[in-house]
């Protein structure tokens, strides 16, 4: 019976011997990882209710082998929008959300190279102009993108990207989720520290 459970023993020993020697992969090389600070102002173009804006932002937060990056962030408008001959006008800082971020970057030491983002978060909208009800409504956003990067030094890069802004949450009378949903632009410099 000692014998058995001798073996047993040297057999449990080798194994695990043989899996804590196997390499471990994860999301990002913690042989390369860093842990740094990122700071991210943007330009973000997009229309609501079929007119062009501008919302004006920026994230900050921390990074991880210049692969994973989290972070906070918000956004406002920075321009008036008039829609429906005037009868609904937004003035600047009328739309505004805050949020967490996560972006994977692939590549990144490449010249040129990409990543995948998301933006979750809440705001308010303020419509002066609303006939009926409320003149403000709180908002869900989310909105996953896509980005083409560039690097400018070892430091800094220059970004653009596509996607696409899902608001929930807008109950006045003239500005539905619909009029705030849209496709959005993105320009940004990202510079990180570490």
């Amino acid at each position: 019976m000692k014998t058995i459970i001798t073996g047993l023993c040297l057999i449990a020993l080798a194994a695990t011997t043989t899996i804590a020697a196997a390499p471990v992969q994860a999301l990002v090389n913690d042989e390369e990882a860093n842990w740094g600070f990122f700071i991210r102002p943007e330009l973000k173009i997009t229309p609501i209710k079929n007119q062009t804006t501008e919302l004006a932002g920026g994230i900050l937060g921390t990074s991880v082998g210049r692969a994973l990056y989290l972070g906070v962030g918000g956004y406002t408008l920075v321009n008036s929008v008039s829609t429906d001959s005037g009868a609904m006008k937004l003035k600047a800082f009328d739309i505004w959300y805050a949020g967490a971020h996560a972006d994977y970057t692939l590549f990144s030491t490449e010249l040129f190279h990409g990543s995948l983002s998301g933006f979750a978060g809440g705001g308010q909208v303020n419509n002066s102009a609303a006939t009926t009800g409320s003149d403000s409504a709180n908002l869900f956003i989310a909105e996953p993108d896509i980005n083409l990067e560039f690097n400018l030094t070892s430091t800094l890069e220059l970004g653009a990207g596509i996607g696409y802004r899902f608001v929930n949450g807008s109950d006045l009378d003239k500005l539905t989720n619909a009029d705030l949903s849209s496709w959005v632009g993105t320009v940004f410099l990202r510079w990180t520290e570490g």
